[in-house]
């Protein structure tokens, strides 16, 4: 939800220098944290919804929080896009029981 907010804002406000800004303010008020929390969640929900499906499924159905998440996001973050989903679907087993690794496919 977050990345879906922030993307539709930044394409809303491309024109002006400040969308992101923007967006990190709206998302930082709504969820009532500082700006700097608010653009750590952005970034980590934009990556989730581009780079890590599973992840981002696991924290929508509450196997992980954002904490968990956003260490899942760090240890990928220089995977090559071939090899991303192994180096996920590993991460997640490392935290995941197996009954939850089972929805994931």
């Amino acid at each position: 939800m977050i990345a879906e907010f922030t993307d539709r804002r930044l394409l809303d406000e491309a024109e002006s220098g400040c969308a992101a800004e923007i967006a990190q303010a709206e998302v930082g008020a709504a969820l009532t944290v500082r700006r700097g929390e608010a653009d750590r969640l952005s970034v980590l929900a934009t990556t989730l919804a581009d780079r890590l499906p599973l992840v981002r499924a696991a924290m929508a159905r509450g196997d992980i929080d954002a904490y968990r998440a956003g260490l899942i996001n760090n240890a990928t973050r220089n995977v090559e896009a071939e090899h991303l989903d192994e180096a996920e679907r590993a991460a997640l087993a490392k935290i995941l029981p197996p009954a939850v690794l089972g929805v994931l496919g």
